[in-house]
């Protein structure tokens, strides 16, 4: 129970400096952790590292927020994390779906949480007009990966 307490203050914190427009870092070193893809060339997609904490009290593991910026249309490909994901949506509307389950819609105040390895199937910004933007908070061992994105087979 103290981790999961922990852990939702510092989403919370998380949450308040992402809503007062932190800047981008001006270290890109940790950026690497954030896969890129070819296909997001053709797809505008704008990634933006918050904070990356080791987290004391879960000794070998990270908390890493990231804000992600969807232009209009936008849609990501098939993608899994290696670590738990918490995701608010700041902006826009959002459409996600995990595995084979339905689609959601999400506007901007609500949130999901990715498990581990599951197939992120579906991200895409639900309006053709407006720029949609979430924020997704890691907890990951220190030296995951991410995100691997691309062409996944569902396991």
């Amino acid at each position: 129970m103290k981790l999961y307490t922990s852990m939702t203050a510092m989403a919370g914190l998380i949450v308040a400096l992402a809503l007062t427009s932190c800047s981008e870092p001006s270290d890109t070193a940790d950026r690497g952790a954030i896969d890129r893809t070819a296909d997001e060339a053709a797809n505008p997609v704008e990634r933006k590292l918050l904070l990356k904490e080791a987290m004391p009290n879960l000794e070998g593991h990270d908390l890493t927020a990231v804000t992600v910026a969807l232009s209009p249309g936008v849609m990501v490909p098939a993608h899994r994390h290696d670590g738990f994901v918490f995701v608010y949506v700041l902006e826009g509307i959002v459409q996600s779906q995990l595995d084979s389950a339905e689609t959601e819609t999400y506007h901007a105040g609500d949130s999901w949480v990715e498990p581990p390895g599951v197939l992120h199937t579906l991200t895409r910004n639900a309006s053709n007009e407006d720029s949609a933007k979430i924020l997704a908070v890691f907890v990951a061992k220190s030296d995951a990966r991410l995100t691997t994105s691309g062409k996944i087979s569902k396991q």
